[in-house]
């Protein structure tokens, strides 16, 4: 990850912080300084984004979809597919500590249970070679959406929106 997130707190000194983003900044990270709250900076920007991930999987956009989605609109992987590289537990555990946190709306409108169903299954990601993508242990670079995956995210379906990629893409962006 080439973010480093630099959390001082009160009595934290500025020759301390300057001191973290020097030692981040010399091994390549862009360092940035942020307040102690919960989630810091990355999951509070992941967290909304994976209960979108999981509202458009309710309204019918299909795992491919999403990630097709978002890779096309220039990010480096999609989220589907980040969901498996972070561990479906860990995202489902992120998205569940800041769906309680006091957030407001952006932690609203999504059904984080999708991962949390998936965690109870060992569907963990790419750690345990399943999540939502099947990974070949042969060629670590190869995934495919297995026929059991794809019944289990139809299951999720509450409405099929039909939506268009750019649908896609504006909300996952907007949130």
């Amino acid at each position: 990850m080439p973010l480093l997130e630099i959390i001082p707190h009160a009595g934290t000194g500025k020759a301390a912080i300057a001191a973290a983003c020097d030692v981040g900044t010399k091994q390549g990270k862009t360092c940035i300084a942020v307040k102690d709250v919960p989630g810091f900076y990355v999951n509070r920007c992941l967290g909304p984004f994976l209960v979108e991930v999981s509202a458009l999987a309710a309204d019918g956009v299909n795992l491919e979809m999403l990630d097709k989605s978002m890779t096309n609109f220039g990010m480096p992987v999609g989220p589907v597919t980040l969901a498996d590289e972070v561990g479906i537990d860990v995202s489902h555990k992120v998205a569940k500590f800041l769906s309680n946190a006091d957030l407001g709306v952006r932690m609203t409108g999504g059904d984080i249970s999708l991962m949390g169903e998936m965690e109870k299954k060992g569907w963990l990601g790419r750690k345990s070679g399943q999540g939502f993508y099947t990974y070949d242990k042969k060629n670590p670079k190869k995934k495919t959406i297995s026929d059991e995956v794809r019944g289990y995210a139809k299951e999720f379906i509450k409405q099929d929106l039909g939506l268009e990629e750019k649908e896609v893409q504006d909300r996952i962006v907007s949130r």
